[in-house]
């Protein structure tokens, strides 16, 4: 019942108390662990808290709560969860990480857009500002760069087309970073 309520509040922008709510259920579990697996309400309280931390700023602390309960990167969550590190590492500036974060997930079905829009700027910013003294360096990641956000749009386009608004708003940022 607390995980449905920290969800209810987090749907509803009330962060402080879905965090509270998310905190609740993962001390709760770890009062009554056994040797078991995990109950999936208990998984996904960790991984909505990495996000809000996340949200929050807290790098560091939301990528140890998306990693631990993010689960395979073959599964929705573990691929949403890959996104939403790589995302906060190119946030942090941590751009070599966060390109092979993401490298798994650019073929993703549902979240390979993101994952490819983030590697894009990831390789934009990493690449020193003169090329490091190789204007032809430079160029070369300005390419890549270029190639993954067409590639992003690309995707998010056909799942815009297939009825996804979210994608379709991505789609418009991915074509504006071109």
């Amino acid at each position: 019942a607390r995980y449905l309520l920290g969800r209810v509040h987090d749907l509803m922008n009330e962060r402080p108390e879905a965090e509270a709510d998310y905190r609740g259920v993962l001390e709760w579990w770890e009062k009554r662990k056994t040797d078991g697996p995990v109950p999936e309400y208990v998984t996904r309280a960790g991984f909505y808290d990495g996000v809000i931390l996340g949200d929050e700023g807290k790098v560091a602390e939301a990528i140890e709560k998306l990693r631990a309960y993010g689960g395979d990167v073959k599964t929705e969550r573990g691929a949403e969860a890959a996104v939403r590190i790589g995302m906060l590492q190119v946030k942090a500036k941590q751009y070599a990480q966060a390109i092979e974060t993401l490298r798994p997930v650019c073929e993703d079905s549902r979240f390979g857009d993101q994952a490819l829009w983030f590697t894009a700027r990831a390789v934009m910013a990493a690449a020193p500002a003169d090329g490091g003294g190789d204007a032809a360096k430079r160029e070369a990641e300005f390419k890549r760069a270029t190639e993954k956000l067409e590639q992003a749009a690309e995707k998010a386009g056909a799942l815009a087309a297939a009825g996804d608004a979210e994608a379709r708003l991505r789609r418009a940022d991915e074509m504006l970073e071109l």
